[in-house]
């Protein structure tokens, strides 16, 4: 097997972890808007800004820039938090809270503000305070650049909290890819096996590639629901799945065959003494692999490999019969009675000779260019009535 099926191959199982990673981040986020871990962290890491105030994580939550953007009362751990701040939000809130209302805002009374907000810190130099401090200093006195700064210290918090979520739902997706490799039996090996056998295979593999590719097929898969994406990916005819026979269940492409059943149709049959799930072991884990790399990750490498077959599927075309005869002719010697019914080619002609008129112009013009340039001296045209043509002196 060369060329273009070996892409094929290689799309096939691009397609099958891409589907498998779709199912599995549908399942991380249907577990995520139970547990709600997104709001979680970002408490988390509001409360490591904010460590050394005591209180002012409740204050922070309770104000209306950020109460706004969840419903309910503020309670620590609670269900109802927001799982995202946006930045700007943050900025006014802090510089709010850090004001004195009562002498109105400035950069001179958040100073004083600070200074007497965070004289009851328990860390002593206070680390928050230096840093506020240090923020208002380097803005100069511009309120604007002070939010900027604020807001930039926010982002570079966030990305750390980020770390954490994305560390969280590696595990996740680590559990839940093992978990539906083996619920739906995805053996990534007996699956290649299967490609490498099948061309039917391959080759509604690509086409269902070559739809899922495209503009308008992006955007289908991403208003599709959980038992959508199970049901295209089961139509696609992956040898995957479990059969139930006498009350066990057995891993369908590593335990059962279709055998013949009397001039009937084939029969589906398990063996009871097969190690199919032993075996099944192996591609179960180069699954759960595949899927933590997440969906994304294989879209690109599928749309990679549809390029490359697009440019060696041509090559591997036979050329057309209108070339095969061309080669043909030219490689047979033609007869000599095709020789001798060709027309022979017509003799050179000499050029036309100029007329005399220009002939005569053209040695006036000689003859001036040589005066010029003091090489030679000028012909003269004898004037002979009788015979005009007879030369030159």
């Amino acid at each position: 097997m060369f060329g273009s099926e070996v892409i094929e191959v290689g799309i096939g199982m691009a397609v099958l972890f891409f589907f498998m990673s779709l199912i599995a981040t549908a399942l991380c986020e249907a577990l995520e808007n139970i547990i709600k871990s997104r709001a979680k962290y970002l408490e988390q890491g509001i409360g490591e800004i904010f460590r050394d105030l005591p209180g002012f994580v409740d204050k922070f939550y309770r104000h209306p820039l950020i109460a706004s953007l969840y419903s309910g009362t503020y309670q620590p751990k609670a269900q109802n938090l927001p799982s995202y701040i946006p930045r700007q939000s943050f900025s006014l809130a802090l510089l709010d809270l850090l004001s004195d209302s009562r002498t109105g805002f400035s950069i001179d009374a958040l100073k004083t503000s600070l200074q007497t907000s965070l004289a009851d810190a328990k860390q002593d130099p206070n680390p928050l305070r230096k840093l506020l401090l240090s923020v208002i200093d380097t803005a100069g006195g511009d309120i604007d650049k002070t939010r900027k700064l604020l807001e930039e210290w926010y982002d570079g918090t966030m990305d750390r909290v980020s770390g954490w979520y994305k560390r969280r739902t590696g595990y996740v997706l680590a559990a839940i890819g093992i978990s539906a490799a083996i619920a739906f039996n995805v053996d990534a090996i007996a699956v290649a096996k299967g490609l490498i056998r099948d061309k039917a295979l391959r080759a509604a593999v690509v086409e269902q590639a070559e739809t899922i590719v495209t503009p308008a097929g992006q955007t289908a898969l991403q208003g599709k629901s959980l038992e959508q994406l199970d049901l295209d990916f089961k139509s696609i005819g992956f040898p995957i799945g479990w059969t139930l026979q006498d009350g066990r269940p057995y891993p369908s492409p590593q335990s059962c065959k279709l055998t013949p059943a009397g001039g009937g149709e084939p029969v589906l049959s398990c063996d009871k003494r097969s190690l199919g799930i032993l075996q099944a072991i192996p591609g179960w884990l180069i699954t759960a692999l595949a899927i933590m790399l997440g969906a994304p990750f294989w879209f690109d490498v599928l749309n990679k490999l549809m390029v490359i077959r697009s440019t060696v599927k041509p090559n591997e075309k036979s050329p057309d019969e209108s070339s095969e005869d061309r080669q043909a002719k030219s490689s047979t010697p033609a007869s000599p009675q095709v020789l001798m019914l060709r027309d022979p080619p017509p003799p050179e002609q000499p050029p036309p000779e100029a007329p005399l008129a220009d002939r005569t112009q053209a040695v006036h013009i000689a003859s001036n260019i040589a005066v010029a340039d003091n090489v030679f001296e000028p012909h003269t045209w004898v004037n002979d009535i009788e015979d005009p043509q007879r030369g030159v002196v």
